[in-house]
């Protein structure tokens, strides 16, 4: 990537490229105090907090490369976790954000849906003369999401021509 290739990095993996220091992490929204909680639901607690599965909303750029041949700039896409991009210093890399309200179907804590807004789906970052292209959810989970699995070949293919701005 230093001399100018392209890393494409989808839903978890996410987590490796930000613990590598080549993409910025989102803190998550901070939780109020709850004071003592009975030890028994400790993880009843912490299952509420997971995204074990929901379909999230990404509002997409349509101007951006990664967005060539859409027609509709609001993309369905699978979430499974809680690891959040935070959008790019750049302002033209940031081709994908959740809209007002991101979650579409499934289970999201009001914690979750406000760590969503203050997050960013799908970025671009600059790394030497190449680039990392990181998809906070899955673009093609088993098939179901097409108009996301075109975001992914526009990676593939245009991903290379991206140049910061």
């Amino acid at each position: 990537m230093e001399r100018g290739g392209t890393l494409i990095v989808t839903g978890d993996a996410t987590r490796w490229a930000i613990a590598n220091q080549w993409l910025q992490g989102a803190s998550p929204a901070s939780q109020e105090t709850r004071g003592r909680r009975p030890y028994a639901e400790a993880g009843d607690d912490r299952a509420l907090e997971r995204i074990a599965g929901a379909i999230v909303n990404v509002e997409i750029d349509l101007t951006h490369p990664l967005g060539w041949g859409l027609k509709d700039a609001q993309v369905p896409m699978f979430r499974d976790h809680t690891t959040w991009l935070a959008p790019a210093a750049d302002p033209y890399a940031t081709p994908g954000i959740y809209g007002q309200n991101p979650v579409a179907a499934g289970y999201v804590s009001e914690r979750n849906r406000l760590s969503l807004s203050t997050s960013a789906s799908l970025v671009v970052g600059a790394r030497g003369r190449g680039r990392v292209i990181a998809f906070a959810e899955m673009p093609v989970y088993r098939g179901f999401f097409h108009g996301a699995t075109r975001l992914l070949d526009n990676a593939v293919l245009y991903g290379p021509l991206i140049e910061s701005r």
